[in-house]
Formats: C-alpha cells, structure tokens, sequence
C-alpha cells in the first residue's frame, strides 16, 4: 500500500455525487438538486462538514461517465481537499457494475482514508456485512 502524506484525522470533510442518466429519473423524484439536498441533509444530520465540491453526472454515454467519475476519484483522493466522505443517494448512482465495480472503487478510495456513503445506509449498513 502506498503511503500519502497526509493522516487520516486530516481527512475531514465529504464531498457530493449526484447522477442523472434517464429523463424518467429526473422527473420520479431523483433530480440532481432532489439527490443534492438529500445529501446536504444527510451529511448535516451526521455533523459532516461539506467541502462545497460537488460532482453532477449527467449521463450520456460509458465514457462521458468514467471520465466524470474518474473526476470525482482524482478530487478525492488529493490530500489538499480533505475529503473523507464521498456522499450520494444510492449505490446505484456511483456504480452500474454491481458489486465488482463498487469493491474496486471502495477499495481505491480506502487507500486515501475516504470512505463512501449513501444516504439509504445500504453501503454502510448492509453491504459491509457481505464484505463487499
């Protein structure tokens, strides 16, 4: 494993993913501003301080995807930004691969002390208990 120069009690702030890929989904209640502020709500009842850096998929295609998440990677992983918490609705909106694509990005995302969190508590709550 690689060592960062900066400890994870450095690490204290979560950062904002929302994704939108279908019309449907905006219009049924998942917007990027309805995801928005239930992570705002979320991060705020949990006492986590926001970095103000938030990352707004708007889906089109597989690359325009990766290359958005590999954004949002790339921020959170840099030790001047903080981040210990990438926050988001559901583990749908990181991850269309299932559980092989969430472990790789958990797991790469670990090695900089961030965790990933979403607002249902299925990645916290029931996908640890998997070990996945």
């Amino acid at each position: 494993m690689e060592i960062h120069s900066i400890s994870n009690k450095d690490r204290i702030y979560g950062a904002i993913l929302v994704r939108v890929s279908t019309l449907k989904q905006y219009q049924e209640g998942s917007s990027l501003e309805d995801q928005l502020a239930q992570c705002k709500h979320f991060a705020s009842a949990r006492n986590i301080p926001l970095s103000g850096k938030e990352f707004n998929l708007v889906i089109s295609g597989y690359k325009a995807e990766q290359s958005q998440l590999d954004e949002a990677y790339e921020y959170c992983k840099d030790p001047k930004n903080r981040i210990k918490y990438l926050i988001f609705k559901s583990i749908d909106r990181v991850s269309r691969g299932g559980s092989y694509a969430y472990s790789y990005l958990k797991a790469k995302l670990a090695e900089y002390g961030v965790q990933l969190l979403d607002t249902y508590g299925v990645i916290q709550h029931r996908l640890t208990h998997l070990n996945i």
